[in-house]
């Protein structure tokens, strides 16, 4: 069921109309606006009336409004660790001073912190402190009157933190809460005065559509996984759109969710178009100074996408020299990126039917797995699994399903 947050993010999308805009109409804290617009906040009924006054919503808000006791009541069952609930009666709640320069860089070091654990051990064991401190420090710091140069800081270092939770959220099978985190990251982006970081959030919410529509094709769901991928694809195209004038790296990282998109549907001219666009830019790179939230990623990230497209277009013999490259490449060769690599290379050998190649890297698929609290990584290997199960009547294929806990049917291939 849609909740009030994400009629009112989806309805900000549709009049084009950011946070601060928001505020200006409603008159309303725009702190305040953001925590009710991911459901962090219970909306009370004139701020309903406003927001549909602002958003042109035709009832469609006032009918969301929780009711709030009963909301109240959820909330001081579910909500352990929140700075209100814990402040002593008759306290007076602290006054957060105006934003430094030094603020955003303990925020950015926070930031690099997730993304290696992330990284290095999924994203459910840092995800609840990593949700906490997106809402009590850097939320909170969002609505202060902060110096017009650390302002855009601010709401760029936000916008990537809200981004690398969401990524957490899915990581441990929450994409709804996951989807939420997007759309504020989408607002903040908007805030921050960026066009690159906008786009650059829109793909990375059409890589989600790329997930659940795998996902979906994997439990054979096949309306799901249409409308998963209409979705993924209206979303990086405009992604694409947007970034038309990035830096020349921003822009390649933005159209590898494009060139996904495109071939997961089959569509081998577009994937491969958006691949030659991407390669250029890389031969471009140096000239331009690139958005800050590129130190995170590189030239390694880049060929590990084209070798999801390459598999996806069942150009087996490219996506697997695209993986060795990446691994070769990529500063972060940690279980995450590793997992990925190893499963195109093994299910590409499965389909080759190079047997005991595609066992060995199901064997370091399942060790990798083991490292991570990661839904995604295990459907990776469920993945695997099914691309070798047409084959579990050969010793070392039923030895894989062994030690990744499953025991096989008999049957298949000898």
């Amino acid at each position: 069921m849609t909740t009030f947050g994400e009629k009112t993010l989806a309805s900000m999308v549709e009049c084009d109309i950011s946070l601060r805009g928001l505020t200006k109409l409603t008159h309303y804290d725009v702190g305040y606006l953001s925590r009710v617009a991911n459901d962090l906040k219970i909306p009370s009924r004139p701020l309903a009336e406003c927001l549909e006054k602002a958003l042109g919503a035709d009832g469609a808000l006032l009918d969301l409004v929780p009711d709030r006791t009963a909301a109240r009541r959820r909330t001081r069952t579910e909500a352990a660790g929140r700075h209100d609930e814990f402040r002593a009666p008759g306290s007076v709640e602290l006054r957060i001073p105006p934003v430094q320069e030094t603020d955003v860089t303990v925020i950015r070091d926070m930031l690099r912190a997730l993304i290696a654990s992330d990284r290095q051990f999924g994203g459910s064991h840092a995800r609840a402190y990593a949700a906490d401190y997106l809402h009590n420090v850097i939320q909170a710091r969002l609505q202060n009157s902060t110096p017009s140069p650390v302002r855009r800081a601010l709401f760029s270092v936000a916008t990537e933190f809200g981004l690398r939770v969401a990524a957490m959220h899915l990581d441990a099978g929450h994409p709804d809460i996951s989807k939420n985190l997007l759309g504020m990251a989408f607002a903040i982006a908007q805030e921050s005065d960026d066009v690159t970081l906008a786009a650059w959030v829109l793909a990375r919410r059409g890589e989600q559509e790329i997930y659940e529509a795998m996902l979906a094709r994997h439990r054979g769901g096949n309306h799901a996984f249409r409308a998963h991928l209409d979705q993924a694809i209206a979303y990086t195209s405009g992604a694409a759109a947007m970034a038309v004038n990035a830096p020349p790296m921003a822009r390649a990282f933005i159209l590898t969710k494009q060139a996904l998109s495109s071939s997961l549907k089959g569509d081998r001219a577009a994937a491969l178009d958006a691949l030659g666009v991407i390669s250029a830019a890389s031969e471009q790179a140096g000239g331009r100074d690139e958005p800050e939230w590129m130190e995170a990623y590189d030239w390694g990230h880049l060929r590990h996408e084209a070798a999801r497209c390459y598999y996806h277009l069942g150009m087996g013999d490219q996506a697997v020299q695209a993986v060795e490259e990446s691994l070769q490449l990529r500063r972060d060769i940690r279980p995450h990126a590793f997992s990925l690599g190893v499963q195109i290379i093994g299910l590409t050998q499965a389909k080759s039917v190079d047997i005991d190649r595609a066992c060995a890297l199901g064997h370091e698929l399942i060790g990798a797995a083991a490292q991570l609290d990661s839904r995604r990584v295990n459907i990776r290997l469920g993945e695997a699994l099914t691309a070798l199960s047409p084959y579990r009547r050969v010793s070392a294929v039923r030895d894989v399903f062994e030690a990744a806990g499953f025991q096989p049917q008999d049957g298949g291939h000898g």
